[in-house]
């Protein structure tokens, strides 16, 4: 088990200097901005209890508008589930079978490629792992910028992410990458920006319940996603089944 207890002093000392407005603009090392954002996002004894995460989407993209699952956890599982008019449309997971994915018009899930893997298990960490953890799983943190604040995340597969923190909520306001939007279906890359809004705490964690994304090629918007539902730290047991097993869509309301 790791030691945290160096890190948690860490942690306090930088949290403490980045108190208050306008102390929150004394937040300009690396590790001061962390601890921001984790005071930021429920501090850090809710985020280090943090396990699961399952949503019921609203997902826009150019000439169609749908309602998605989202069920994922530390562990590294993960299931999507698309539905348009009352009928499943498309599905993609992660689970003990390893990645696949799941058209609506075929009768069963079909391996998916590894740029699809990396996309599901990088959500996972965007999602459920807190800044300040990141490293304990291989990943690099860099400051890169101080106006407005922007931190690279490196993954351990080498995919990298810029994000850029809001100064005074300590919150991430926007990311950017490049990436195929959707990796099974078309595998061109873009350069993309997500940017997050509508903050909200649910069960003691703050997380942006809208997302809208960019190409930053062209200027357009080329997806938004709002939040419906959402909880923290449900048994997803019977929310992560395997591949094969079909879901029915998620009650209104």
């Amino acid at each position: 088990m790791t030691d945290t207890s160096s890190l948690d002093r860490r942690m306090f000392i930088a949290a403490v200097a980045a108190l208050g407005v306008p102390g929150a603009a004394r937040a300009t090392t690396l590790d001061e901005l962390i601890a921001l954002n984790t005071r930021a996002r429920g501090g850090m004894k809710r985020l280090a209890r943090l396990r699961t995460m399952d949503a019921v989407l609203r997902i826009s993209e150019p000439g169609f508008t749908a309602i998605g699952t989202y069920a994922a956890d530390r562990s590294g599982r993960v299931r999507v589930d698309v539905f348009m008019s009352g009928k499943r449309a498309f599905s993609e997971g992660v689970d003990g079978d390893g990645v696949w994915g799941w058209p609506g018009d075929k009768p069963g899930p079909a391996p998916a490629g590894e740029k699809g893997r990396e996309a599901l298990l990088h959500g996972i960490a965007f999602n459920l792992t807190p800044l300040y953890a990141l490293p304990a799983e291989g990943h690099r943190l860099d400051l890169i910028g101080a106006d407005p604040p922007c931190i690279q995340l490196t993954f351990a597969d080498g995919f990298e992410t810029r994000l850029f923190l809001d100064r005074v909520t300590g919150q991430v306001v926007r990311r950017q990458d490049r990436r195929a939007y959707h990796p099974d279906v078309d595998s061109t890359e873009k350069r993309i920006e997500s940017r997050f809004s509508d903050f909200r705490a649910t069960d003691g964690v703050v997380s942006p319940w809208s997302s809208a994304d960019y190409d930053l090629g062209s200027g357009d918007r080329i997806g938004h996603t709002g939040i419906l539902r959402l909880a923290w730290d449900r048994d997803l047991s019977a929310r992560i089944p395997r591949a094969a097993a079909a879901v029915a869509p998620p009650e209104a309301g």
